[in-house]
């Protein structure tokens, strides 16, 4: 535990500065696994309207990611699954 004098004078937390940070840091990996997989996929040769397919494929888990907050049941926990299920196999 720090000296209570190094407590004392710490600065106080302000939204303003870490609220930007966070929503950041969450689009970090949104940008760059859209960004990674378009030009992984177009090293592999596939056409123009494949990796738009597939890159939103990709995508899709950062696309429902807020609905997931409103729906916390099971039955709608299931209902993704089994969605994810049948498009990642066809």
């Amino acid at each position: 535990m720090p000296p209570e004098s190094v407590v004392n004078n710490a600065m106080p937390l302000r939204p303003a500065r870490w609220v930007p940070t966070v929503y950041f840091a969450e689009g970090l990996p949104f940008v760059t696994i859209g960004m990674v997989s378009v030009l992984m996929y177009k090293s592999m040769g596939l056409s123009d309207a494949q990796i738009a397919f597939w890159t939103t494929l990709v995508m899709w888990p950062w696309t429902l990611k807020p609905l997931s907050r409103y729906s916390r049941s099971r039955c709608v926990a299931q209902m993704r699954k089994r969605v994810a299920t049948a498009l990642f196999t066809r």
